[in-house]
């Protein structure tokens, strides 16, 4: 693999004080954020194919979070400098009339270097426990697919991968195909749903995926990296609306 560009990775999380937020109203959030981009990079969001920007509502312990993330340098700027800026403390959501209080930001930054450099350095691993936190779904053929197909998966990563980075290569059908050969799902626990897009109810599933993986060192690092990207860019489609967000549920360090 060649050596990547300095942009970076970032993820801002917000904790929201609001009644009347769910996950239905995930795809408002979306609105709010097109709200604080300026028209000029709005009109070029709209217009392009592969968003470099997801974000998602999830609910943890009761309370709810909004995490933005960004997938190059020109995206953090546009999008998350403004989420930063101490003004912005709270919004108002017209579908359901719902006032909304940030409580507090974080802000993580990931280079791709970095990923390169856990590619390089760290140990290889065998199993990935990942957690599905919001509904998910591809297209295919035309039509929604909601199973974890892990082709469909691994494709989705690949291709958003190589069109951030804008190296066509690294979409490549022998890679996906060994990583399939090499890949299976051990065990999970996944449920489907419906998710409410702009008067459309789109199918997904979320739930909790587990993954094992029997081919080389260098193959099973590659799919620690794309699962590495795949926590900031999202999986599938509509992650710019609130689907396809996940997370790699690390072991707990042992005494």
């Amino acid at each position: 693999m060649t050596e990547i560009n300095t942009n970076i990775l970032a993820s801002i999380t917000m904790e929201l004080s609001a009644d009347g937020i769910n996950y239905r109203k995930a795809s408002d959030f979306q609105g709010v954020l097109f709200t604080k981009i300026d028209s000029e990079y709005a009109d070029f969001l709209h217009k392009e194919q592969m968003h470099p920007y997801s974000q998602y509502i999830y609910q943890d312990e009761h309370r709810w979070y909004w995490k933005v993330s960004t997938l190059n340098n020109e995206a953090y700027k546009r999008i998350i400098e403004p989420l930063l800026a101490p003004e912005f403390n709270c919004f108002h959501i017209n579908n359901g009339d719902i006032n909304v209080d940030i409580k507090n930001k974080s802000i993580v930054t990931k280079s791709y270097s970095d990923l390169m450099e856990d590619f390089y350095e760290k140990p290889a691993e065998k199993n990935f426990d990942l957690r599905i936190l919001t509904l998910t779904a591809f297209k295919q053929r035309g039509r929604y697919n909601v199973t974890p197909d892990l082709r469909l998966i691994f494709q989705n990563l690949m291709m958003k991968y190589s069109i951030i980075l804008g190296n066509e290569n690294m979409e490549d059908e022998d890679t996906l195909n060994q990583i399939i050969d090499d890949t299976i799902v051990s065990k999970y626990r996944l449920k489907t749903g419906i998710f409410p897009i702009e008067g459309r109810n789109i199918p997904g599933f979320n739930g909790n995926l587990s993954l094992r993986l029997f081919g080389s060192e260098t193959m099973m690092r590659y799919v620690r990296l794309l699962l590495k990207f795949g926590e900031f860019s999202g999986v599938g489609i509509k992650t710019g609306m609130g689907m396809g967000a996940i997370k790699i549920i690390e072991e707990e360090p042992s005494d």
